[in-house]
């Protein structure tokens, strides 16, 4: 190493001082000769060692205090579930609030099943999806409002609508095995639509909430004081789950330490994910309070405005 900075500085200088038409001039592209070439001259090096992993007993040891704890929430919110009074005149409410709260039972479950997940790096779409649902729980609830629990299944349903449609064109261009897969996918999602004749009364909406207007998980959080919660923690994971640069800076690339490299940065020279309990520890939390919104959510459902 110290052999090539002595020679690149020998190098450097010599050419400067020298007279020469061909050299190259620092404000005609020195510089980038200059760096360029040490990639030929000098390997990366990589600075630091693969991070340590958690010991087996450690990972089967929190899997199991994780599932113990997911097992008890999925049975106290099953009880709730089916407990507590629903309005069947207009349903909307309970099934969207117990869809959701399933819904994020269950990738805990899968959070703690995969050790993989257990990091910043590949948790983060899990602990995004129950910060994004606890605000929604809490603001559909803080709204109360049976209209609006209608529009969530509808602009989600329109949403399946359109997607057969995409799948109707993409079969008229193929046919053979492919076409088979697609045509299988359309029935499931006549299926799940009600056929036909229930597609026909939907409706495709552009906005890109389902309430419409200018309403987004921020301005829901604001509506009901989880300003926090959204700046400090929905925001961070979401730079994460959409590949951001701080989130690849932070997981997937390190610092060259070759000095004539300038430290640029390269890949990360280990496969395995970095592994934290504390991870799971989040997610669990997490869990928790977005069961917690909608425990409160199913308790006000027979005193909800169905005037919408």
């Amino acid at each position: 190493m110290a052999e090539a900075i002595l020679t690149s500085m020998y190098g450097a200088t010599k050419g400067l001082a020298e007279v020469d038409e061909d050299a190259p001039r620092a404000e005609s592209g020195w510089a980038a000769s200059f760096w360029n070439a040490n990639w030929e001259l000098t390997p990366c090096m990589t600075g630091d060692s693969p991070p340590a992993t958690m010991e087996q007993s450690d990972v089967t040891s929190a899997q199991d205090a994780a599932l113990d704890q997911v097992n008890e929430l999925w049975n106290e919110f099953m009880e709730i579930a089916f407990s507590n009074g629903v309005s069947l005149y207009r349903p909307a409410q309970h099934e969207v609030v117990c869809a959701l709260g399933i819904r994020a039972i269950r990738g805990v479950y899968a959070m703690a099943q995969s050790p993989l997940l257990w990091g910043g790096e590949h948790g983060s779409a899990i602990l995004r999806s129950l910060v994004e649902t606890e605000i929604l729980i809490t603001w559909l609830d803080h709204k109360n409002e049976s209209e609006l629990y209608e529009k969530f299944i509808a602009y989600g349903q329109g949403k399946q609508k359109l997607m057969r449609a995409h799948i109707e064109e993409a079969m008229s261009e193929k046919d053979g095995e492919g076409n088979e897969k697609l045509s299988a996918l359309a029935s499931f999602l006549d299926g799940r639509i009600g056929g036909q004749g229930a597609e026909m009364m939907m409706e495709v909406s552009v906005h890109p909430s389902f309430a419409g207007g200018s309403v987004n998980t921020r301005s829901m959080a604001e509506d009901v004081g989880m300003q926090d919660l959204y700046s400090r923690v929905f925001q961070p994971l979401s730079a994460s789950v959409h590949g951001e640069w701080s989130a690849l800076d932070n997981y997937v690339v390190d610092r060259c330490m070759n000095p004539l490299h300038r430290f640029h940065r390269i890949p990360v020279q280990h496969l395995t994910p970095i592994l934290s309990r504390d991870t799971l520890t989040a997610a669990i939390s997490s869990l928790k309070r977005v069961l917690h919104a909608a425990t409160i959510s199913l308790s006000d459902d027979s005193n909800i405005d169905e005037r919408g």
